[in-house]
């Protein structure tokens, strides 16, 4: 039996109801670049992977130009997604339009162990669920855990009718059974491919001596799978993977196995890319005054400067909504960026996150422990910021573990609270806590497919994402091609201008794109004498120019705030702040930044009003 995924283990199901509402699915009536037979061997491949996995989705969609890839797709609750179309579509179309088939799953038993099978009502819908908003995708249906002596209904007439209830939808559709061992040749013969072997590689011998073999040529072609040479298969699959779930990744040789069973090189160009940001997602351009409090509960002074982007924290978000209604100021006369951090772990979270469903002592518990460095923690962060740690992102399950469990419940409920978009802090472990000799540390890829995995998963929620700090991965792209500058929505940086990159944006951006920024003017103080404080009166000419290192237009916008680090005094905008009468406004000689540098006291925010 092919393991089914719990129910939520990619999406909760409140998420679900809260994502697409009025979305149309997608009909292309593209036809299939391969026919519905592999030229020879073909690959079964159960394909339990969630559809923000980009990479994984990139990697089998370049070896679908060889036409053997058969792929069996899941949705959210062991069967048909039930929302989020949009992200799902997405995800399927880029293998199918590669040249690989897809069947959409479908389990059959209520009680495996007892060998109970569902309501025959209750399958044909998940069906129906499959043709409704995927049909133009699919080549067929597969359906696990079939059994041969269920106990409450009579094998042949309820698999007979399923079968039925695929071909009503399309009569050229095929269909696949799962028994994972042999049954009689007449249940066999209701499908087109039946999977007559799935085991590990370690049973193979001995029940391939035994005579394990397509017992049923005639009436339906034959699939093995091995967890970790064969007679009359047409369809194989072989994978390191392993239990719970062997089918959440592609096997580490896969390559090698493609080789071997449809030895055809991949293909040369890269498969269609995702799409940038549907047009429904937020992405500003141009001047804004926006504000940005992270700290504190009273959000009145930072309300009365009226901004027109307003960020906080997420969990602050009611607070911030009420004493806004108390000001008279309406919730359509600002856009909304609400933050959390997605590459450490935040104790002050932790209280909020339960009322999510999240368990971070479950987490440890089903990842190996709570210990630094260790299978989720691999670091604590530097002061001022020392109770936080560094997310293990060098291991891929507990990338995936983070996606699914926390972070997505988090984008639901920014879903909830009405935000347009997400600040996701943090996503620079691999500068952070590099690869050393002798010490564990996050690559720069690894940051990349975890930032993509976490960007998809919000644009599949029509949030609007932005790229906070890392200025090295502007120039990068993700895994499937797409570019890091072109693909989030806006950016944010804290002190560009203090280390004197602010050049990044110019030269890596080429849209009209918004990077809200900030200086921080106890910049010294608060991270010591490598630090600098600089003068508001000289840095932010700079900011308010033009975007240094942009040569062309289109050019990204700085927007530039001046504020302390603990983010919960007001602050002021550059642009106000040099149109205010009595301040003078001049940029240092030659652009050099480091003329604006004050760095006694090492706390200039009281000499600027910028305080409680």
């Amino acid at each position: 039996m092919l393991p089914r995924r719990s129910a939520g283990a990619w999406y909760p199901a409140s998420v679900l109801l809260l994502v697409l509402a009025g979305w149309s699915h997608i009909r292309t009536g593209t036809a299939h670049p391969c026919g519905p037979e592999p030229p020879g061997m073909g690959v079964l491949i159960p394909w339990y992977i969630g559809p923000w996995e980009t990479a994984a989705y990139s990697k089998l969609a370049s070896y679908g130009s060889s036409c053997s890839i058969f792929a069996i797709v899941i949705g959210d609750s062991s069967g048909p997604p039930t929302n989020s179309f949009s992200l799902y579509t997405t995800a399927f179309k880029t293998l199918y339009d590669s040249g690989v088939q897809l069947f959409g799953y479908v389990h059959t038993m209520a009680d495996f162990g007892a060998s109970k099978a569902r309501p025959q009502a209750d399958v044909i819908a998940e069906v129906n669920s499959w043709f409704d908003n995927f049909g133009s995708l699919l080549l067929g249906i597969f359906f696990d855990e079939v059994v041969a002596n269920t106990v409450n209904v009579n094998a042949v007439t309820y698999y007979g009718a399923l079968a039925n209830a695929v071909y009503s939808r399309n009569s050229s559709a095929r269909v696949v059974f799962n028994p994972g061992t042999k049954i009689g040749c007449t249940l066999a013969g209701l499908s087109d491919v039946y999977v007559r072997y799935e085991n590990y590689a370690s049973a193979w011998a001995g029940d391939y001596a035994a005579g394990a073999i397509c017992d049923c040529p005639t009436q339906s072609s034959c699939a093995m799978m091995l967890h970790a040479a064969s007679r009359s298969f047409s369809y194989i699959y072989v994978t390191d993977d392993v239990m719970p779930n062997p089918w959440d990744t592609l096997a580490t040789y896969f390559d090698t196995f493609m080789g071997i069973v449809a030895p055809a090189a991949p293909s040369s160009s890269p498969p269609p890319p995702l799409p940038s940001s549907p047009s429904s997602i937020w992405r500003p351009s141009g001047v804004l005054r926006w504000q940005w409090q992270l700290s504190g509960s009273d959000f009145r002074p930072m309300l009365r400067t009226r901004p027109q982007v307003i960020d906080v924290d997420l969990d602050m978000v009611s607070t911030l909504l009420s004493q806004a209604a108390e000001l008279g100021i309406t919730r359509s006369s600002y856009k909304l960026i609400c933050y959390f951090s997605v590459g450490t772990y935040e104790p002050a979270r932790v209280s909020a996150d339960s009322q999510r469903g999240i368990s971070w002592s479950a987490l440890e518990q089903q990842l190996g422990g709570s210990a630094v460095p260790g299978p989720l923690y691999l670091a604590y962060m530097e002061p001022p910021f020392s109770e936080e740690r560094w997310f293990a992102l060098d291991r891929n399950d507990t990338r995936n573990a983070l996606v699914n469990q926390v972070m997505i419940p988090r984008m639901r409920s920014a879903v909830a609270a009405g935000c347009d978009g997400i600040e996701m802090d943090n996503v620079d472990t691999y500068d952070n806590v590099p690869v050393a000799a002798g010490k564990r540390g996050v690559t720069q890829a690894q940051q990349l497919a975890y930032n993509a995995a976490l960007l998809d998963a919000a644009h599949g929620m029509r949030l609007s994402a932005g790229l906070k700090n890392a200025l090295d991965l502007l120039s990068q792209t993700f895994a499937n091609g797409r570019a890091v500058a072109t693909e989030y929505d806006w950016f944010l940086n804290e002190r560009c201008w203090e280390y004197d990159e602010c050049d990044y944006y110019g030269r890596n951006i080429k849209w009209d794109a918004v990077v809200f920024g900030v200086e921080y003017c106890d910049s010294r103080k608060m991270f010591g004498t490598g630090s600098r404080n600089l003068r508001p009166e000289c840095v932010c000419p700079l900011a308010n120019g033009p975007t240094p290192g942009a040569a062309t237009t289109p050019r990204p916008t700085l927007n530039w705030l001046i504020k302390n680090v603990n983010l919960n005094a007001v602050g002021f905008d550059c642009r106000e702040y040099c149109a205010r009468p009595g301040v003078t406004c001049t940029a240092p000689a030659g652009g050099n930044v480091g003329l604006c540098a004050m760095n006694s006291p090492n706390n200039i925010c009281p000499l600027y009003n910028v305080s409680r």
